[in-house]
């Protein structure tokens, strides 16, 4: 569904983009007795900004494209965990629990960026909505079957349409001949370690390599360096 929400978007769809708004939330560190684990280690990992929050910049930039400036808060809740489940042993804390950002992109959009792993209810909350001048397009990856658009001009059949993912869809008939029957997040993965084998193939189209992960990783610490000096941050400058 991100690949027709992207075709959406570049055959016009939605007019010129105006705001992107992203969340990727989870609950799995909510509780503070949840333990310590590598996910907690600055070295290693990079709190809920590079856990969750690296998987929504990768969308934002296919979807959108390049960021020019951020400006950033971040915070950690629980400064201390078990080490490990009942352990009394408490291990300190140096890595978000969540991200709140701002987002000036090249195509003169501004957006919004939220990323925790304390959001009690959700379970794997990969959302965004997209404006433009002539519609909205929203996604959220728990309902991952399908995308809501709203489009202007439509007098008296005013509200968002469900789209449903379907054989039309790459892929997706591979599993289920008929739309509406949903496919999972594993159908997901073997789709995508299909693309990868494909692509070391010298077949099937492009995907994301080491240079958009690089571009990623830039974006994400673009965000940690203005969290961390309370101020607007250009691109250009990392």
């Amino acid at each position: 569904m991100i690949g027709l929400a992207r075709e959406m978007i570049d055959a016009g769809e939605l007019g010129d983009i105006v705001s992107f708004q992203g969340e990727f939330s989870e609950d799995f560190m909510g509780n503070p007795s949840s333990p310590w684990s590598w996910r907690c280690e600055a070295a290693h990992a990079g709190g809920a900004l590079a856990d969750l929050g690296s998987h929504l910049l990768a969308m934002a930039r296919h979807l959108l494209g390049d960021v020019e400036a951020v400006c950033a808060d971040s915070s950690t809740v629980h400064r201390q965990r078990p080490a490990s489940n009942g352990s009394q042993e408490m291990r300190s804390i140096a890595v978000d629990d969540q991200t709140h950002a701002l987002l000036r992109f090249a195509n003169g959009a501004r957006g919004t960026f939220s990323s925790s792993w304390l959001k009690h209810g959700y379970k794997n909350h990969l959302s965004f909505e997209i404006s433009g001048t002539k519609g909205t397009l929203a996604f959220d990856q728990e309902r991952l079957n399908e995308l809501r658009i709203y489009r202007t001009g439509a007098a008296g059949r005013d509200g968002f349409q469900r789209l449903l993912a379907g054989p039309a869809q790459p892929g997706y008939a591979a599993f289920c001949p008929a739309p509406g029957h949903q496919l999972g997040y594993n159908e997901l993965k073997a789709l995508e370690v299909q693309a990868l084998i494909l692509a070391v193939c010298g077949k099937g189209s492009r995907g994301p390599d080491f240079e958009e992960a690089w571009q990623i990783e830039r974006l994400a610490t673009a965000i940690r360096l203005a969290a961390a000096e309370q101020r607007w941050v250009a691109l250009s400058d990392i």
